[in-house]
C-alpha cells in the first residue's frame, strides 16, 4: 500500500539590507566599460595620498557650498556627489506546499526571488535550512545524485535564471549556499534590474518513507557589494 504523506514547508527570508529608492536612475552616462554617475566642470581634480590617507579632490568649480533651510539641505560640489545605494529584493511567496503525496511521482513547487542593485561588484542570493525537512524523528532524505526521481525518497532544489548558480538538482544545507549572482561591471545596462531566480522545490517518496507532516524553514539573505 503506497503511503500518503502531507507536505508543507515553511519559507521565510531575511534581508539584511533594503534601500527603498526610485528603480530608475537617469543622471548618469554608460557605455560597456565604464558608468559615470555624474560629471563636474572644473580646473583640476584627482587623487592625492601619503602613509596616513587618501583623498579624492576638485577646484575651480563656479557654485560649492551648502544651502539649508527647514525643509532640506543642499549640499553643492562635486564632492557631495554619491550613488545612492540600492538593494532590493522580494520573493514570490513565502509558503511551499506539496499537498497530499503519493509513490511514482515528482512533485514541485517554485519561488522567484526578484533582485534589483546598483552594486558596483554585483550581488549575491544565498539561502540555507535551519534543519531537514522533518516530521516526528523521521527526516527526509536530501538528494545526492543531482536528480531528484520518482521511486526514490530524495529532496532538494533546482536553480534557473540568468544569474542562477547550482547545476541540477541540489540538496538544502544548514549552512549559506549561493544560488544567484553576478560580479563585476553590468556594462551599459548601468545595474541588474528585477533579475529573477526561480528555486524550485522538488520531492518524491517510496512505499518506506515515514508518513506525516513534513516541515522546515528556509532563509533566504540578499547582499550586495556597494
Amino acid at each position: 500500500m503506497n503511503n500518503r504523506i502531507g507536505q508543507l514547508i515553511i519559507i521565510s527570508f531575511i534581508l539584511g539590507v533594503i534601500f527603498l529608492f526610485p528603480t530608475e536612475l537617469r543622471a548618469f552616462m554608460t557605455s560597456t566599460h565604464y558608468r559615470l554617475w555624474a560629471d563636474d566642470l572644473n580646473t583640476t581634480g584627482g587623487f592625492a595620498s601619503s602613509t596616513n590617507y587618501q583623498v579624492e579632490y576638485s577646484a575651480g568649480q563656479a557654485v560649492t557650498g551648502n544651502a539649508t533651510s527647514s525643509n532640506y539641505l543642499l549640499e553643492g560640489g562635486f564632492q557631495s556627489t554619491e550613488e545612492i545605494p540600492i538593494l532590493r529584493f522580494q520573493i514570490s511567496k513565502n509558503y511551499i506546499a506539496f499537498g497530499v503525496l503519493d509513490v511514482g511521482f515528482v512533485y514541485q513547487d517554485s519561488v522567484t526571488a526578484t533582485t534589483t542593485t546598483n552594486g558596483f561588484f554585483g550581488y549575491a542570493t544565498s539561502l540555507y535550512q535551519d534543519g531537514p525537512l522533518t516530521t516526528g524523528s523521521a527526516n527526509f532524505a536530501p538528494v545526492s545524485d543531482g536528480a531528484v526521481s520518482a521511486g526514490q525518497e530524495e529532496y532538494g532544489i533546482a536553480v534557473s535564471g540568468l544569474d542562477a548558480v547550482p547545476v541540477g538538482d541540489v540538496p538544502i544545507t544548514n549552512t549559506l549556499q549561493t544560488i544567484a549572482g553576478h560580479s563585476g561591471y553590468y556594462g551599459a545596462g548601468a545595474y541588474p534590474e528585477n533579475r529573477e531566480t526561480t528555486v524550485t522545490f522538488k520531492l518524491s517518496t517510496t512505499p518506506t518513507t515515514a508518513a506525516g507532516d513534513y516541515s522546515q524553514s528556509v532563509y533566504f539573505i540578499a547582499t550586495a557589494t556597494f
